[in-house]
């Protein structure tokens, strides 16, 4: 698949989610191997490299937003820190809000717990305590 069909591809999740994106991200899911689970890699690594590129301000707000949910996808503080730096371009407090959340949990955690069981991962007892009471669904 090519950088610019991934993008193509989260284009289209986030327009086909309409005003309802947020819940409709916040249970999406994949695991390694499947050909979701790759996308969300590929897409990660190359919205990076466009998150860092002087043409992103130009770029239509649907593919910000695309980019931003990419790095979204990322357990990397960093790509955390970056798809909250850029969500504020877009002026959208709910979007902003939701990555926040995901920030905190990947600082707080250095991952998304939800996704341990797919990836065959242990939980530490703070990690199961925390989904047990929050519910979390971040994967």
């Amino acid at each position: 698949m090519s950088t610019e069909s991934l993008l193509e591809f989260w284009c289209q999740q986030l327009a086909g989610a309409g005003k309802d994106w947020a819940e409709r991200f916040r249970h999406w899911q994949c695991a390694p191997g499947d050909q979701a689970w790759e996308s969300v890699e590929r897409a990660t690594a190359q919205a990076r490299a466009w998150a860092s590129d002087t043409g992103f301000a130009a770029r239509p707000a649907p593919q910000q937003a695309s980019i931003i949910v990419c790095l979204s996808q990322s357990e990397q503080l960093t790509d955390q820190e970056l798809a909250v730096g850029l969500s504020f371009s877009l002026e959208d407090s709910e979007l902003t809000r939701h990555l926040q959340e995901r920030h905190e949990v990947i600082r707080q955690y250095r991952r998304f717990p939800a996704r341990n069981r797919s990836l065959g991962r242990g939980s530490t007892p703070a990690e199961a305590y925390f989904l047990t009471t929050t519910g979390q669904r971040y994967r």
